[in-house]
């Protein structure tokens, strides 16, 4: 839902829309607490949650991954990065479109990822397979078709946090 609220001589949109958190599935996860997801200030193109698993940091994602929105998304980001567990799972099964700036974003990213030892992630959906694709990425993103799958994923890598990932050339 969109309103205007008036400032001086013009009148600015505001967002009034809810977060929307997305099912997960972790009947699988053993020995890790839910967290409750943490809705994640974005755009208005591009929102999200954030929830701080025992031994991983997950975000869901939906809207777009543009040029508009690639800067707020690689800074907060980042920041939870910083702060947190370096084992990161994007899930972008809510993203409608993503652009050269949205997998920069991810392929920087994935390199702040590794550079802490950590395991970077994306659950993926057909556009954004598609997109990633075609600049050859799909390996160094460690593109995944469900969270469970990316969970198992890390459960199984253990302490062996570079498995599936190479170096862009």
């Amino acid at each position: 839902m969109l309103s205007y609220h008036h400032t001086g001589n013009h009148r600015e949109p505001v967002c009034r829309s809810p977060v929307i958190f997305l099912p997960v599935e972790v009947s699988k996860i053993s020995k890790r607490r839910r967290a409750i997801p943490e809705p994640l200030s974005l755009t208005v193109s591009l929102r999200g949650s954030h929830e701080a698993l025992e031994n991983c940091q997950v975000f869901h994602l939906t809207g777009l991954l543009d040029a508009f929105s690639e800067p707020v998304f690689r800074k907060v980001v980042t920041k939870y990065i910083e702060e947190g567990s370096p084992n990161i799972i994007l899930d972008l099964t809510g993203i409608d479109f993503v652009d050269s700036s949205g997998v920069g974003a991810l392929v920087q990213l994935a390199k702040l990822v590794q550079s802490r030892s950590g395991l970077f992630q994306v659950v993926s959906n057909a556009r954004v397979t598609q997109t990633v694709k075609l600049v050859r990425l799909e390996k160094f993103l460690s593109l995944r078709s469900s969270l469970q799958e990316a969970l198992d994923h890390l459960a199984a890598a253990g302490t062996d946090t570079t498995a599936d990932t190479t170096e862009p050339a």
